[in-house]
Formats: structure tokens, C-alpha cells, sequence
């Protein structure tokens, strides 16, 4: 299922950012230029860990940033950025974050399948070094696509 969300067009790979709004915005782009979220959404996001600290971030290098569902997003929607540079995102445990997922959903049902599916492919062991040391965005893709079977 995580391959029907993330294409090669919401994928950027060694990107630099200068702080955590930075890279939230570099991960929203691209989901921005295809017209999925809104660009209240990506402020959203960014009001979302001033107001409730860095839960975003989920295990060592990693955050998956969001926002309340609603009428900013159009349809789910997933895009993956690597950070050359880590960010601190207010983590004493799992920061700095050289990895971030970001994602849209319109409502409270709709993405859970691949919020499952993208849980389960991360917490294989090693991909989080794959997804870090990736060089080519086919890499990531294959990754994603492999989670599936």
C-alpha cells in the first residue's frame, strides 16, 4: 500500500535545512506543489510541535510530521525527506533528525492502513539505515514497495 502514497515526485534525498520549521517545510513541497495540502496545513504542522513539544518525533533520527485531518488536506498523502544536516526538533532522546516523514489526511479513518504499513516497514531492522544512507530515490521506492509483500 505504501508505494500507492509515496512515487519518486515525494521523495527528496539530501536536502539541508536549517531548523525543524525548515525541514518541515522541504517535507511538505512536494505535497504542497501537487496541490494535497494546503499551505495552512504545513503552519499547521509547525504550530503542532510549539504547542504540544516534539512528539513528532518517534524513534532515533526520525519524525513524522502532521496536523489535524481536515479541509487543508485533499487526499492522504506521504512525502519523505533526508536532512544532509541533522535538525533538533526538541528531543532529548531521539534528536537530532536526518529523516522526516510528512503526512496529510483529509479525515480520521482514511490513512490508517498505511500509517500501519509504514509503521510496520520501519520497525524492520536496518531500514532506517537504508532510508538514511539512500543515494537514489529507487532505493526508498523499492523499500516501500517491499513492505507490502
Amino acid at each position: 500500500m505504501l508505494e500507492k502514497y509515496l512515487t519518486a515526485d515525494f521523495i527528496q534525498l539530501k536536502q539541508h535545512a536549517t531548523d525543524w520549521r525548515d525541514a518541515i517545510e522541504i517535507a511538505a513541497a512536494p505535497l504542497l506543489s501537487k496541490k494535497l495540502i494546503e499551505k495552512e496545513y504545513v503552519a499547521a504542522m509547525q504550530q503542532a510541535v510549539l504547542d504540544f513539544g516534539p512528539y513528532m518525533v518517534l524513534a532515533n533520527g526520525f519524525a513524522l510530521a502532521h496536523a489535524q485531518p481536515g479541509a487543508l488536506v485533499h487526499g492522504v498523502c506521504i512525502s519523505l525527506v533526508t536532512i544532509t544536516e541533522p535538525v533538533d526538533f526538541g528531543n532529548k532522546d531521539f534528536d537530532p533528525i536526518d529523516i522526516l516523514i510528512a503526512f496529510g489526511t483529509p479525515d480520521a479513518e482514511s490513512h490508517i492502513g498505511m500509517l500501519r504499513d509504514l509503521a510496520g516497514m520501519l520497525n524492520q531492522p536496518g531500514n532506517f539505515e537504508i532510508i538514511r544512507n539512500a543515494k537514489e530515490k529507487q532505493i526508498i521506492l523499492s523499500l516501500f514497495s517491499a513492505s507490502n509483500q
